[in-house]
């Protein structure tokens, strides 16, 4: 499920993609995750419910 991979980016610093039920896909490094996803973006710091995301992916890099 993807709240573990929300859990492994918030671990590693690293950054999500997350598609919302709505369609809309927002992009930043996870920060915290309790009913909320706080997400910080060149944008700003948004806070996403978690009954509103449908899908995560992260962002690995290789060293």
């Amino acid at each position: 499920m993807w709240r573990k991979e929300i859990l492994a980016a918030i671990e590693k610093k690293q950054s999500v993609t997350i598609r919302l039920m709505d369609g809309e896909i927002l992009q930043g490094i996870a920060e915290t995750c309790a009913d909320r996803v706080k997400i910080r973006s060149d944008n700003g710091v948004v806070y996403i419910p978690i009954l509103d995301i449908d899908h995560v992916s992260r962002l690995i890099q290789l060293r």
